[in-house]
């Protein structure tokens, strides 16, 4: 019966100490969660906005094969916040990107800054820039349209 009576106590102990340690892990988590909301949580009222000043799609005039040709996208933040442009990479290999300024602030401008590499392309070609913002609409996208036109240098294979 002792036997009995100890093991009891031994079960009792071991699941007030598990109590304990669930209550300390709850309100640990708890603050983390409060913290998150606080700090880091976006809330749509304090999101930033962007207006392309042109459009978001640019189109080129035609384009010599075996060239460079830079162009440039104009992008204003029109929020109420600070806009913050994340990930900006290109679809393709051929174009090169920068950007002027990774965090814009309000009313304040950046350029997208690209240049297209047309060697070995011909005919119609389409380049897409995409990047991450802290806008309602998170992934944005610039698309290029150009036309690819060959040099007129013509090897003679006999």
């Amino acid at each position: 019966m002792k036997l009995i009576k100890n093991r009891s106590r031994n079960l009792f102990d071991v699941f007030l100490l598990s109590l304990f340690f669930l209550c300390i892990l709850y309100f640990a988590f708890k603050q983390i969660h409060s913290y998150i909301n606080k700090h880091l949580t976006v809330n749509n009222n304090k999101l930033s906005e962007i207006k392309w000043v042109k459009d978001s799609v640019i189109n080129l005039d035609t384009i010599y094969q075996d060239r460079t040709v830079d162009f440039k996208a104009k992008i204003v933040n029109s929020g109420a916040n600070r806009l913050f442009i994340r990930n900006i990479f290109s679809s393709c290999g051929c174009t090169q990107i920068k950007l002027s300024n990774d965090e814009i602030n309000i009313d304040d401008t950046a350029f997208i800054i690209g240049k297209i590499n047309t060697k070995g392309k011909k005919g119609r070609a389409i380049s897409l820039i995409h990047f991450n913002a802290n806008t309602v609409q998170k992934y944005h996208t610039l698309r290029v349209n150009y036309y690819v036109k060959a040099n007129g240098k013509f090897k003679i294979i006999l």
